[in-house]
């Protein structure tokens, strides 16, 4: 599974149809914010998921709930419905998979130049989100350092880059390897 996530038009959609033209049979799944999950709900999400070890490898999650929720739950909501000990679920769910995880970063007035009026809450928060985002990714790059599963691959991505496109490449060929060292 490759999930691509970011702030709110950071390029998240149109990385993920760039990715679904370069990796034929992968499909998007893009996650529903029409409402918020409950804790028990990402309680039982993880377990089940970890007990079933589905083969999600063809999925291309445009967000994932849990990264979304931890950002902003904490800043728009008031809080996250996942507390710090749902962290170690978060961690050992890592630890146990075979996925790769794409932030979309690209400069926070790029952020500000491409939202709406329709986000006038978001933009005021961008700073805030942003740095929240940050602090998330750290922690799963952290968690993917110190796992026994080396098939896991964070990419930070930049698409205002001019190298954007070797590094794509480079994430490309280092995703069909992890799948190929993972059957």
């Amino acid at each position: 599974m490759i999930i691509v996530e970011g702030m709110d038009n950071s390029g998240k959609t149109t990385l993920c149809n760039k990715l679904v033209e370069l990796l034929p049979g992968h499909h998007i799944e893009k996650i529903s914010e029409t409402r918020r999950p409950t804790q028990e709900e990402y309680i039982k999400y993880f377990g089940e998921s970890l007990m079933e070890g589905e083969d999600l490898r063809s999925i291309i999650r445009d967000r994932s709930s849990w990264v979304s929720e931890l950002v902003y739950g904490d800043v728009l909501r008031g809080g996250s419905v996942l507390g710090k000990g749902h962290m170690e679920l978060l961690k050992t769910y890592i630890h146990s998979r075979v996925f790769c995880i794409v932030y979309c970063n690209p400069p926070r007035e790029t952020l500000l130049k491409n939202m709406g009026e329709q986000m006038d809450e978001v933009k005021e928060q961008v700073e805030v989100l942003c740095t929240q985002y940050d602090g998330v990714m750290q922690f799963i790059w952290g968690c993917i350092q110190s796992s026994p599963n080396p098939g896991v691959i964070l990419l930070d991505y930049n698409w205002t880059d001019p190298n954007t496109d070797d590094k794509l490449s480079e994430f490309i060929d280092l995703y069909h390897t992890l799948i190929k060292e993972n059957p």
